[in-house]
């Protein structure tokens, strides 16, 4: 085995052994970034479709948009909408907000370890005092609330390249187009909220 690739054996190890963050858990991290990246990009191109948008040649109007201006963006396209098109594309937006800061807490926070059950992250810590614009979040891992976090996003993430789908080309706002769509975004959305108990 190569240098490169003991040194990073060893660094994942030591998140497992310092912090129980197991070769499982660390997977289902990675496989929740892999999703929520695919949630971000599939929920643009649904906004570039629903707004009747054509980025081709220039910036598009969600360029440089944080995931959370997105997903605020997407629900309020909703309103311009009617029937389970409109509800999905509500639902998607809401179930995207918590699911996002769940991941932003992993991706962001720091790893701390408050109890031996399982590790957690802190978000916007006021660690040493200082005053932070945006609250402190904490996202508990394990693998039950990973495995939800991952199930979410795949919906969501799905559901996000059906908007694209049926708000573009000849057969866009086919009417019926989204209606499989409701109860499992509305399943997702439930699931999400539950993310940071």
């Amino acid at each position: 085995m190569n240098d490169q690739r003991m040194a990073a054996k060893q660094a994942l190890e030591k998140l497992e052994d310092g912090y129980g963050l197991s070769a499982g858990i660390q997977q289902r991290i990675g496989a929740l970034f892999v999703y929520c990246g695919m949630l971000e990009f599939n929920s643009e191109k649904a906004i570039w479709a629903i707004k009747g948008e054509n980025p081709v040649g220039v910036p598009p109007s969600t360029d440089r948009g944080r995931a959370g201006n997105l997903m605020s963006e997407l629900g309020r396209l909703a309103d311009a909408e009617s029937g389970n098109l409109a509800i999905a594309i509500k639902l998607v937006s809401e179930g995207a907000k918590p699911l996002l800061e769940y991941r932003n807490a992993i991706a962001h926070g720091l790893l701390v370890r408050f109890n031996l059950d399982h590790p957690s992250f802190v978000n916007n810590g006021t660690w040493h005092g200082e005053k932070r614009r945006k609250a402190p979040s904490l996202a508990h891992v394990d693998a039950d609330r990973l495995n939800t976090s991952i199930e979410v996003a795949d919906t969501l993430s799905t559901a996000a390249q059906n908007l694209f789908y049926a708000c573009s080309g000849p057969s866009a706002r086919t009417a019926g187009a989204l209606d499989q769509w409701v109860i499992p975004l509305q399943n997702a959305r439930d699931l999400a909220a539950r993310l940071r108990i």
